[in-house]
């Protein structure tokens, strides 16, 4: 019995890292040899990375499942309206009242400015 009881604790222990080891090589894998972000965008990346992402991509080159958010071609106050309202007849759902306005304008400046 105490061989399943140190089986079980190591999977828990593995089931509780999974997610922040997982979050680590995402952020590892869009860390930037630029110079520092200010801190509206560093504030955008991290909304991004944490409600975008899943979607359109660590580094905003879109999925299967959603666009590349680096070839969007409208002005920001189009980007604000498509996350704001969402887009019919696609998976982009509404923010409005999730995401700040202010917000969702940060996220299309750091996209903007994304080598």
């Amino acid at each position: 019995m105490p061989a399943k009881s140190a089986i079980f604790t190591s999977a828990i222990v593995i089931l509780t890292l999974v997610p922040a080891v997982r979050a680590a090589i995402t952020l590892a894998q869009v860390t930037r040899d630029t110079a520092p972000l200010a801190p509206e965008q560093r504030a955008a990346w991290s909304t991004y990375l944490t409600q975008c992402s899943q979607c359109h991509g660590t580094d905003a080159n879109g999925t299967a499942a959603a666009a590349n958010l680096r070839a969007f071609k409208g002005s920001e106050d189009d980007f604000l309206r498509i996350v704001r309202d969402g887009r019919a007849g696609t998976a982009m759902t509404p923010w409005k009242g999730l995401i700040s306005d202010e917000e969702i304008r940060n996220m299309a400046r750091y996209i903007k400015q994304l080598p």
